[in-house]
């Protein structure tokens, strides 16, 4: 079994829809490597905070619907207000 199928094991539920996405809007997701992230229609992905080694940087993931072994991101809802705000600090403190 590959990586991404077993990253993928046990993960069921509702998503929204890769076709149902906003362009620039910030969603609550499952993924890899972040929880909160930007959807960016221009890279056909979204952009999150993630910390490596100690390093925090913006990394890019792929949608759910566009297949293995890179589509590891599966947006639950769209973010509040309040956690835009905290993901667009965090993003900024990331990309200095």
């Amino acid at each position: 079994m590959e990586y991404h199928d077993l990253w993928l094991k046990g993960r069921e539920g509702n998503f929204i829809a890769y076709e149902d996405l906003v362009d620039k809007e910030v969603y609550i997701v499952d993924a890899r490597n972040f929880k909160i992230a930007l959807f960016m229609q221009v890279i056909e992905g979204f952009e999150g905070v993630r910390e490596k080694f100690g390093t925090t940087f913006i990394d890019i993931e792929y949608h759910y619907d566009k297949g293995a072994p890179f589509g590891t991101v599966r947006p639950l809802r769209k973010a509040t207000l309040l956690e835009k705000q905290e993901w667009f600090k965090e993003a900024i403190e990331a990309s200095k």
